[in-house]
């Protein structure tokens, strides 16, 4: 299993609590041990913290190396739709038109939860 992971620590984190990089690396060494292989970039308010490729069972990776991720970007949409709605930055009920002007023609006035698998019906506002 290939992906390329990218996580992004909040600012609301406190310097105290922001992993340190051989932590996180001895994290990602245990994912390893267990098959993952990928690149993992990990920022804190707009620093890089870590940034380094894995390879399992002999596969050579670097930084730079790309992966077919197919439809896993579906649950990173969701997530950041959800993100973006808690935040009150838009509606579940807005259309997809809203935010893609160039949305093929079926598609301009469905709602962004039609997007989110077992969408919920409200989100708890920040």
């Amino acid at each position: 299993m290939a992906i390329n992971l990218a996580i992004a620590l909040q600012p609301a984190v406190r310097p105290r609590n922001v992993p340190q990089p051989a932590a996180i690396d001895s994290a990602v060494r245990a994912l390893v041990d267990s098959g993952f292989s990928g690149v993992v970039l990990v920022a804190h308010n707009g620093r890089v913290v870590l940034h380094r490729a894995y390879g399992s069972r002999g596969m050579k990776l670097d930084t730079s190396s790309a992966f077919w991720i197919g439809s896993i970007t579906k649950e990173f949409t969701a997530g950041a739709i959800l993100r973006l709605a808690s935040q009150n930055r838009l509606r579940l009920t807005d259309s997809i038109g809203r935010f893609i002007p160039f949305a093929p023609a079926d598609k301009p006035a469905e709602p962004l939860k039609s997007f989110i698998p077992e969408a919920p019906t409200t989100v708890t506002r920040r």
